[in-house]
């Protein structure tokens, strides 16, 4: 009788929620380069919708590279805090109490799973969007609503604290405009 051994982090990072391929053998999570998905009737694509039946709808909601990543991360120990590059400046930082935080957001590159809380700064375009998500329960821009006012945050939300230090950026003519960015700090209770 075999004893499974248990995975260490850096294992379970790379390998949990995801089986070899049986006719290839390969280890890689296939990446599906789709938006959509085609249903067989209307009736099927109302039960996905309603969560009745299991399958994808929508690659943003789910698709099989998004299962894997969600296996991935539910196979950590419930206290670590996760941090996942999501593309170009994009992270996302979930605690162990499962508050989810992307930096960086933008039009570009989103994360997988919709953030509790997202930041942005505007030195370029790739690093905010001025059309956030409804849903998303806290928005932390950078800057603040005029050169004169910096952005001042300081949000304790479940297991975290964010908060910020405003700083000046140059601009496109060369110039300096204040408070245009913020480093933002981030701190998980233990």
């Amino acid at each position: 009788m075999s004893e499974t051994k248990k995975q260490h982090l850096a294992t379970l990072s790379v390998h949990a929620g995801q089986e070899p391929d049986p006719t290839t053998g390969s280890r890689a999570v296939p990446i599906y380069q789709t938006t959509s998905y085609v249903f067989k009737d209307a009736d099927h694509a109302a039960r996905l919708f309603g969560l009745q039946e299991f399958g994808n709808i929508y690659t943003r909601i789910m698709n099989p590279t998004t299962d894997v990543f969600e296996k991935r991360v539910a196979a950590l120990n419930p206290d670590q805090v996760r941090i996942t590059y999501v593309g170009h400046a994009t992270f996302l930082i979930e605690s162990p109490q499962l508050v989810r935080i992307a930096t960086d957001y933008n039009d570009y590159v989103r994360p997988p799973i919709l953030p509790d809380i997202i930041t942005m700064n505007h030195a370029h375009d790739t690093h905010y969007t001025d059309h956030p998500d409804p849903a998303i329960k806290y928005v932390l821009r950078g800057w603040g609503p005029s050169p004169e006012e910096p952005a001042i945050w300081d949000l304790k939300y479940r297991d975290v604290r964010v908060r910020n230090v405003p700083t000046n950026i140059r601009n496109w003519a060369g110039g300096i405009e204040h408070y245009g960015n913020s480093i933002f700090i981030f701190e998980i209770a233990a």
